[in-house]
């Protein structure tokens, strides 16, 4: 899955993780991502931090509260420096993406 609220973002990401020959669900904010992750199973789930409704954070916060979705693991972009997000994500990227880390975190996930 790939949450993110810029579209064009969002299409990007779409077609890397497609390339890499995953199925790839998306969703424009983090309510959408909640709501498609309780009727859908992912592997992996990339997210902005910044995604307007609720922090890529807790989004990830609120995956691991739930039994059906804890283990999932969450790839976080920001261009904040986030201390504590490692603790709390399987990784975070830096904006502006290097995908060829991306790739490699998809991969390894």
């Amino acid at each position: 899955m790939i949450v993110d609220d810029d579209l064009a973002v969002l299409e990007m990401l779409r077609v890397m993780v497609h390339e890499q020959g995953f199925p790839v669900v998306l969703a424009n904010n983090g309510v959408a991502a909640l709501y498609i992750l309780q009727r859908t199973l992912v592997s992996f789930v990339i997210t902005d931090f910044m995604l307007g409704d609720i922090s890529g954070l807790d989004l990830a916060d609120q995956l691991r509260h739930d039994s059906r979705t804890a283990e999932i693991p969450v790839i976080l972009m920001s261009t904040f420096t986030l201390p504590d997000a490692g603790t709390r994500v399987a990784a975070v990227i830096r904006k502006p993406l290097a995908f060829d880390e991306l790739r490699r975190l998809v991969q390894h996930l």
